[in-house]
């Protein structure tokens, strides 16, 4: 995911949240301990996500 400051992060949710490209999204991010390959970017834990319409 590339947010609007273009940071790009590699997000991780048990929530099982499917995001399509181009999809905007409100989310709360968390740091994680857990050592997985998410995608490029730095890796977060999404705790929360909404669609913005």
């Amino acid at each position: 995911m590339i947010a609007d400051d273009g940071q790009r992060y590699a997000l991780y949710s048990t929530e099982g949240v499917e995001l399509a490209k181009g999809d905007r999204i409100n989310a709360h991010l968390e740091t994680t301990m857990l050592r997985i390959y998410c995608g490029p970017g730095t890796l977060m834990a999404m705790t929360e996500v909404k669609q913005i319409k």
